[in-house]
């Protein structure tokens, strides 16, 4: 069974996803579901971004290119990320 949870939009922003929903002919739970996935898969993305950066300068790479290049490579590496992010999903949670 899911879980459910309760999200306390402003009237300004439940107004634009009601918007948004009717013009997409979707619910408005199914937009807001949508929208705080996408928001925790950012969240995971950065923290393990983050964790790159950190292991890259232990390793010594202290410029900014050789960083962004072990970034990029372990990015094209998607399997890696799912996992990251269903491993860490308690990180987007707290």
């Amino acid at each position: 069974m899911k879980k459910e949870t309760t999200v306390k939009l402003s009237p300004r922003t439940a107004a634009q996803a009601r918007k948004v929903a009717r013009r997409r002919k979707v619910g408005l739970t199914v937009l807001v579901d949508k929208a705080l996935k996408a928001l925790f898969e950012q969240a995971e993305e950065d923290t393990f971004i983050r964790q790159l950066k950190r292991s890259a300068r232990k390793r010594g790479l202290t410029s900014q290119r050789a960083v962004a290049r072990l970034v990029e490579n372990e990015r094209k590496k998607p399997a890696r990320l799912r996992a990251v992010i269903d491993t860490n999903v308690w990180i987007a949670s707290c």
